[in-house]
């Protein structure tokens, strides 16, 4: 049984006599279920259990096998593995969820991890059962890694391309992004850091690939994905964007993009129905869908792919994923609650950025963005763009959620700083091979990067500009140890 819906049984019955009928739940009598026919409306964890029938007539009276029912909160659909069907009964308070071809994956409302599908593959078999505190998951093919509270990363699964070997500084990751050969997870200060790189086909020139920098303002929104998008033209609307789904197989070249205004952009899907009011974007083999703030999951495929059709019970969706052939969607049945809130900003005048939270609970959920506690005129969906930053736009943004049952949740504080013209902040990072700056400043504006070995005699080593006045990063390979330094150039 599903929430949000009516959930009936019944059993045939082929005596002819006058009967009377008796429901049981779990061996107990159910007061006033007294049909043959069996309606619970809006289901609840509760409602699980073995049920089954009792019949009685003037010839005596007999009893029915009971039949387990669970509660579910994930559904599955497409072309998928077995196994994923056998979702664990227990699996109730789920808040996210994640597909590889032959594991499910979802977090619960404490923090926990559950996995289910096939116990032979290797994201079952190395699964970390003490794993918690957990805010995001991605599934690759064999491999799977999770995003803590504090900042780090864990990965189980295959060894291959040292894909599950997290480097060991990566403490202030705030997502992460699994695919068949890559690992990825992107840093408070915009950065993505990538292990076991993916090998792009035909090499590093192929045609139709660009690389994530070309869509930036993902990193402003707190998402990263795959490190090649197969986008013959990434211009023409494809900025701003708040999310992205790529197919995962390249050759069908389904891209889509969300903006911050729920507006949907899309490469490659036959027919191209347009969408709007969506809150996040999923592409596949053969389906483009868009799910949006009313917890709906509608296909941009025109007609719909019949391999892929979508449920006609499915609503109340707050979470979706995909492998490119199966979906997992996820029911929202819980208080609201935020998942994976993103760090604080920091925007250059004229400049822009992105705030993009998800969250979960009892559908539909209806959204207000405030600034500075004051509520923000049609500020009403999960995303959040400012553009043409200018000085008034500094302060706290914070997002209210309200639940189908008038519950409301009010996030944390977010704080958006403003740079200034001709004022420069940035960080910079040291790995074994690489030295690299990330700047932020006025729009175009241009610096010196210079090297010191004692802090008095300089060597100018590279000219930087920044046009967009956002995550300029340069990196300085093989460097030896040493001193540096950024000055801006007028």
């Amino acid at each position: 049984m599903l929430p949000h819906g009516v959930f009936n049984l019944s059993f045939e019955v082929t005596s002819a006599e006058p009967r009377t009928y008796q429901w049981h739940k779990d061996g107990m009598p159910l007061p006033g279920f007294t049909n043959l026919l069996l309606t619970i409306t809006n289901p609840a964890p509760a409602d699980a259990g073995r049920y089954s029938l009792a019949l009685t007539t003037a010839s005596g009276s007999s009893t029915s096998p009971p039949v387990k029912i669970p509660y579910r909160t994930i559904r599955i659909w497409g072309l998928s593995d077995l196994s994923l069907e056998e979702i664990p009964d227990d699996l109730t308070n789920a808040v996210s969820v994640a597909a590889g071809p032959v594991n499910g994956l979802a977090i619960r409302s404490d923090g926990t991890v559950a996995v289910w599908g096939r116990k032979s593959s290797e994201i079952w078999q190395q699964f970390p059962t003490n794993l918690s505190g957990v805010t995001a998951i991605s599934a690759g093919q064999n491999h799977a890694l999770a995003l803590l509270s504090n900042g780090t990363v864990r990965a189980w699964g295959t060894v291959y391309n040292n894909l599950t070997n997290v480097p060991a500084d990566l403490t202030d990751a705030i997502a992460v992004h699994a695919d068949v050969r890559t690992s990825k997870a992107l840093r408070k200060d915009g950065s993505v850091v990538s292990w076991a790189p993916r090998v792009v086909p035909g090499g590093a020139a192929a045609a139709g690939f660009v690389s994530l920098g070309t869509v930036a303002d993902l990193r402003h929104a707190g998402r990263v994905v795959s490190s090649t998008l197969y986008l013959t033209d990434p211009t023409g609307g494809w900025s701003g964007l708040v999310g992205l789904s790529v197919s995962p197989d390249s050759s069908a070249n389904r891209v889509l993009g969300l903006k911050s205004d729920g507006a949907v952009l899309q490469r490659g899907a036959a027919g191209a129905a347009s969408a709007s009011n969506g809150v996040a974007v999923l592409a596949g083999y053969d389906f483009a869908f868009v799910r949006r703030a009313d917890g709906s999951v509608v296909s941009l495929e025109n007609p719909p792919s019949p391999a892929f059709p979508i449920p006609p019970d499915q609503r109340g969706i707050t979470d979706l994923a995909t492998t490119g052939n199966l979906i997992i969607g996820l029911v929202g049945t819980e208080d609201v609650r935020f998942v994976a809130l993103p760090p604080d900003r920091t925007a250059a005048v004229g400049g822009e950025t992105y705030f993009h939270l998800r969250a979960t609970g009892r559908m539909p959920l209806t959204y207000q963005w405030k600034h500075a506690g004051t509520n923000l005129p049609a500020a009403d969906l999960p995303m959040l763009g400012i553009t043409n930053v200018q000085a008034h736009h500094a302060g706290i943004y914070s997002l209210v959620v309200t639940d189908a049952t008038g519950a409301s949740s009010e996030t944390r504080g977010f704080r958006l700083a403003i740079q200034e013209p001709g004022i420069l902040t940035g960080s910079a990072r040291r790995t074994p091979s690489v030295f690299e700056y990330s700047l932020a400043s006025r729009p175009g504006g241009a610096f010196t990067i210079a090297s010191s070995s004692n802090l008095v005699n300089w060597i100018d080593a590279r000219v930087v500009t920044n046009a967009s006045g956002q995550d300029a990063v340069t990196v300085f390979p093989s460097v030896p140890a040493g001193f540096f330094r950024v000055v801006p150039r007028p």
